[in-house]
């Protein structure tokens, strides 16, 4: 069941503090007993599958139950927040998203295909997580996600799949200059008119997805549906796009989305 989208889960990532696997200032011993509160074991192996850390636990909590029980812990939640008082405009948005919840939740729980929101809220934030990025560079990411999602529902399509593009340079980009001494001496890797390395910063999308792919941070078959989302990104110039009549609908953004989840849980090591 999927109560939460993919930005309401950020919403609450982000003020629960959760990006280093923790949850608030709660110890794992406090962690059980709020839970416990709730008649929940949240020590129970079901919610263990990603790992034991109090994050992981809540998140496979936040997927796994029903709205009104969801609703009822993050209003705790929030309200410990408050007590311990955490950014202001943080706890705001997270309460109007508890807000959403609350007028939905004498709903029908919303099926994974009947919403926009709910079909490309796929995004794996975890994966994201464990890839080796700056918390300001992490937070940039998830931002453009976020973006890609409000394209989505406003059926913004060709500004959608520019962002796709985007979010895989700018990973493909930041990874490369963490390991640039191993990226540059791939044959993929670009050199200027005497033979000698182009900086990192004049690296091109295609550059970057071939000496990826070279060292192993991206999968074979990852590879040419890369490739198309790196020409789809190239229709941000109007020549391009009308030259090959690319006209992006839901279905082409689908793929785009596909295609950028696979090379994140690449990047991440999950595949």
């Amino acid at each position: 069941m999927h109560v939460l989208s993919y930005h309401q889960k950020v919403v609450f990532e982000d003020l629960f503090e959760m990006s280093d696997g923790y949850v608030l200032n709660f110890s794992d011993r406090t962690f059980t007993e709020f839970f416990r509160d709730f008649g929940i074991n949240i020590d129970d192996p079901k919610y263990k599958t990603n790992g034991k850390g109090k994050a992981k636990r809540l998140r496979i909590f936040l997927e796994k139950e029903d709205r009104l029980l969801i609703i009822k812990v993050l209003k705790e939640l929030i309200r410990i927040s408050e007590d311990l008082k955490f950014p202001q405009n943080k706890i705001v948005k997270a309460k109007d998203v508890l807000s959403e919840l609350n007028a939905n939740s004498s709903k029908k729980p919303i099926d994974s295909t009947e919403t926009l929101t709910d079909k490309f809220s796929t995004f794996s934030l975890e994966h994201l997580q464990k890839i080796d990025l700056s918390l300001d560079y992490q937070r940039l990411l998830i931002d453009r996600i976020m973006e890609f999602e409000r394209c989505m529902n406003s059926e913004c399509y060709l500004s959608a799949m520019i962002l796709c593009g985007s979010i895989l340079e700018a990973l493909l980009l930041e990874t490369a200059s963490k390991n640039f001494t191993i990226y540059n001496q791939t044959k993929a890797s670009p050199k200027d008119k005497d033979d000698k390395p182009l900086r990192i910063a004049f690296w091109t999308l295609n550059n970057l997805i071939q000496t990826a792919v070279e060292v192993g941070s991206l999968k074979a078959d990852i590879h040419k549906f890369s490739e198309h989302l790196r020409d789809f990104r190239n229709y941000v110039h109007p020549r391009a796009q009308i030259a090959a009549s690319f006209n992006p609908d839901e279905h082409t953004c689908k793929i785009a989305m596909a295609v950028l989840n696979a090379s994140i849980a690449d990047l991440a090591g999950e595949r």
